[in-house]
């Protein structure tokens, strides 16, 4: 499938708690209803003091997937997104700033290992069983090819304690003609805020942040559908 980000900065003349609870509803409600969304994520920005204050450029991202290049290409010309979602989007977003980009997904940690304990054993698939997650993003502006190897990567994520660990290139067809707001893209998932505070404060989260070009954020994401 493809994935679809958008990365949505707040409009400056409104409140932080304005813009989540316009973004959830109206935004949200309508935005679920496009027929070729095949699952629709709003990532909503947790302040962090273990980040920088980068993690504050956008507000929230959102997250749809789609079948084909055809439907993701398609929702510009969607009669519903056209006559409902797109004209919401200026009474909530900065839409000089607003990011985004098509990519093809690659899980490098699909969950707990088989040594872990039986709670973090019932965490297998609970990015998918739960309603809201934590997890930490992180956009690169930089080489498309990863620093790490995917093999260095997934002892990083294992490291911090990580039970998920996606990392995402933009898609070749789709941004063929239209370069891609981000080279790459990943996402580290938590339980728990808490979680990640405990297992992630460490010079690991350091080596993880010190990507060149990144803009990291901590976001608890809402499955719509």
């Amino acid at each position: 499938m493809i994935k679809f980000f958008g990365l949505i900065p707040r409009r400056p003349d409104i409140s932080s708690q304005e813009f989540h609870d316009h973004y959830r509803h109206p935004h949200g409600t309508l935005g679920r209803m496009i027929p070729t969304f095949r699952a629709y994520i709003q990532s909503h920005q947790i302040e962090s003091g273990l980040l920088g204050p980068d993690q504050r450029r956008f507000e929230a991202v959102a997250e749809v997937w789609f079948d084909t290049p055809a439907d993701a290409l398609g929702l510009a010309d969607d009669p519903h997104y056209l006559k409902y979602v797109q004209p919401d989007e200026p009474n909530f977003v900065d839409m000089d700033n607003l990011k985004w980009l098509y990519v093809t997904e690659d899980v490098l940690v699909s969950g707990p290992d088989s040594a872990s304990e039986p709670a973090e054993l019932g965490l297998q698939g609970f990015h998918l069983e739960r309603a809201t997650t934590v997890k930490l993003m992180q956009f690169i502006d930089d080489d498309p090819a990863f620093a790490r190897t995917p093999d260095e990567d997934r002892a990083l994520s294992r490291s911090l304690g990580a039970v998920r660990h996606v990392r995402s290139l933009p898609h070749s067809e789709i941004h063929a003609d239209q370069s891609p707001a981000y080279s790459a893209v990943q996402e580290l998932w938590w339980p728990t805020i808490s979680a990640f505070e405990e297992s992630a404060s460490s010079e690991t989260l350091a080596e993880f942040l010190s990507v060149p070009g990144a803009i990291t954020l901590l976001a608890q994401a809402e499955r719509f559908t």
